[in-house]
């Protein structure tokens, strides 16, 4: 009875409030015998059911790593599993399923909440909360959704790998409210503050070599402000000892380490990929690398020149599969793992270029779903996470 309880509050929930966009938009009620019936149909924690065993295995599909897999249960692996996806896809990372997490994962079909033909309030703070994006709404915020609208609703969702439909739905709502609020106007440490904020920075200060007098004490003393006048010098801006956006970029750029590019992306361009290095994984293991999902065959290219240096082919009880390692010159090597076949010409010792097609995208050794298991080790050593490179490569 708890679980009826709980699932007719968010079913009147979703009916009432199904979309909040951007921090002034407010709750637009549409389709609510639509929304129920789709809430009444979404897993909750504590359930268990194959509604749930549906869940966990859409999130394995996806690239999630779920503990204890689709064993049918929402306990705190799964909430942990959805706040993942929910991460990765720009969703506010509530642990819960909801109607934009349900349409994102595709276990419910997108309701429309505002289209072409609608006018008001609502659709005027769709326009703002567009434009505070830096989306172009042609005619302004006139309160009309017309196609200049909508198609500025369909660049934004281009943008944040949505479906371009130009339509907005719960899912592209979602990712439209977080990105509000990610894009909101930053706070900066002001003469006379104290706490976490003045120690980082002056940790910035320190890296850049304007280290002031006392070093890190968490407080914006004078000495902390001449270290700023000192900085604001050398970028060739005013010297008022005090933090301001120019300022802030100037310290971050100079103390944030470059992230490499890759001479080429691994598959045909794709955003279908998430950080879960350091994910725990069977016997006691961490991930070691990034999953890129693809279809079965999608041909895998060469992320640099140098040579295959180790290639094994699938065998019964194998974790990688048909698997090969790419050297560089300088010792720098990548593995791939999980592959259907190996290109022709590739072998034990083959050259190869950046962008050559070496292998193909399969599920082989310990796997359930196809996709390319990748891994950087530079210099040969340890390996290190690969997420950065790639979403710099592609782009995403």
């Amino acid at each position: 009875m708890l679980h009826v309880g709980t699932r007719v509050r968010r079913s009147l929930l979703l009916a009432c409030t199904l979309v909040l966009v951007g921090p002034a938009l407010e709750a637009t009620v549409v389709a609510p015998a639509i929304v129920q019936a789709q809430a009444a149909t979404l897993p909750v924690k504590g359930d268990q059911s194959t509604a749930v065993r549906r869940l966990q295995e859409v999130l394995i599909r996806a690239g999630v790593h779920v503990a204890g897999g689709a064993d049918g249960y929402f306990g705190n692996a799964t909430a942990n599993a959805v706040r993942t996806f929910q991460a990765a896809k720009f969703i506010p990372a509530s642990g819960a399923v909801d109607e934009a997490t349900a349409v994102a994962l595709g276990l419910v079909a997108p309701v429309a909440t505002l289209s072409s033909g609608a006018s008001g309030p609502g659709v005027q703070q769709l326009q703002r909360a567009l434009q505070s994006l830096g989306v172009a709404v042609k005619g302004g915020a006139d309160g009309r959704f017309g196609p200049a609208t909508a198609a500025a609703l369909r660049t934004f969702q281009r943008t944040n790998h949505l479906p371009s439909t130009g339509v907005l739905d719960a899912y592209t709502a979602a990712v439209l409210s977080n990105r509000g609020k990610a894009a909101a106007p930053p706070t900066y440490p002001a003469p006379g503050a104290s706490g976490p904020a003045v120690s980082t920075l002056q940790r910035q200060l320190i890296a850049v070599g304007a280290r002031p007098a006392g070093g890190v004490d968490g407080h914006y003393g004078s000495a902390t402000r001449r270290a700023v006048a000192r900085v604001q010098g050398w970028v060739g801006l005013p010297q008022t000892g005090v933090v301001d956006s120019a300022t802030a970029a100037s310290l971050k750029k100079a103390t944030t380490p470059k992230v490499p590019v890759l001479a080429a992306f691994p598959l045909p361009r794709t955003c279908m990929f998430w950080n879960t290095w350091g994910a725990p994984r069977a016997g006691g293991r961490q991930h070691q690398g990034t999953d890129l999902f693809a279809a079965r065959g999608t041909p895998v290219f060469a992320v640099a020149d140098g040579r295959i240096t180790r290639i094994r082919k699938d065998f019964p009880g194998s974790r990688g599969g048909n698997q090969l390692w790419l050297t560089r010159k300088d010792g720098t090597k990548y593995f791939y793992g999980h592959l259907d076949g190996f290109a022709a010409g590739i072998g034990l010792g083959a050259p190869v270029r950046a962008g050559h097609t070496i292998g193909y995208a399969g599920k082989t050794g310990l796997t359930t779903v196809v996709h390319l298991h990748i891994e950087v080790h530079p210099g040969g050593g340890a390996a290190v996470n690969p997420y950065p490179m790639l979403r710099a490569t592609a782009k995403c």
